[in-house]
């Protein structure tokens, strides 16, 4: 089922309505700390330094299942790379983090 944002998918992974996901960690850690979500496999190839106690899917016998984060940089239309209203490393008007939501 897809989704906008890991907001709504988690909302409903808590809730049953879904019975599993893939979904980044930022949105799952504080739940799996707590309980309420169990992450069973990382898709790296190797543990997150964070994550220590989750095995990769190929851990977990998933043979050749790997799948990396792919990240962007975005701007408008019309900026030059690296210039202009996108802003500069540091501004804090940049949005950044691991996933949408």
């Amino acid at each position: 089922m897809p989704y906008r944002g890991a907001g709504q998918a988690v909302t409903d992974l808590l809730a049953g309505h879904v019975k599993s996901a893939f979904l980044g960690p930022t949105a799952l850690i504080n739940h799996h700390r707590a309980g309420s979500i169990k992450i069973i496999a990382q898709t790296s190839s190797k543990r997150a330094p964070t994550l220590q106690d989750i095995p990769t899917l190929e851990e977990s016998g998933y043979k050749g299942l790997v799948l990396e984060a792919w990240y962007a940089a975005f701007a408008p239309p019309g900026n030059a790379q690296g210039t202009g209203d996108a802003g500069q490393p540091g501004d804090p008007e940049i949005a950044v983090g691991s996933q949408a939501s």
